[in-house]
Order: C-alpha cells, then sequence, then structure tokens
C-alpha cells in the first residue's frame, strides 16, 4: 500500500510542473533578459571613451602608499 504522503508528494509535483511549463516562457525571458544585460555591461566596459578609466583601475594595486602595510 502506497502511503498517503507520498500520493499527496506526486500530486503537488505534477500541478508545480504544469503550472512551470505554463509559466516556463518567464525563466526564458529573464534569461535573454540578463543576457542583454551582460553584454551591455561588456560594450560599456570597452568602449574607447573608457580606456583611460580602465587604465587608472589596473595601476591601482601598484599605487601602493602605505608599503603594503594591512
Amino acid at each position: 500500500m502506497i502511503p498517503l504522503q507520498i500520493v499527496y508528494a506526486a500530486k503537488f509535483v505534477l500541478k508545480d510542473g504544469a503550472s512551470q511549463i505554463q509559466f516556463g516562457w518567464i525563466g526564458a525571458a529573464f534569461t535573454l533578459l540578463s543576457f542583454a544585460i551582460f553584454v551591455a555591461w561588456v560594450i560599456w566596459a570597452y568602449l574607447p571613451s573608457r580606456k583611460q578609466a580602465m587604465e587608472e583601475a589596473a595601476r591601482l594595486p601598484f599605487d601602493d602608499q602605505d608599503g603594503g602595510a594591512a
């Protein structure tokens, strides 16, 4: 005999699976939006107008004023 808890769990999984299929486009839209934001961020970082700021940021570890004391 199948315990009642397993039956309830199976019903929940099936119901949850059906709702995920119905709203699966939300996950796809979020993934595409996230990827678009990432691509825009990378393009922004490599714009020629940002070159000086990136070079200054690259020199930060070598511009140590206190001799390396933490």
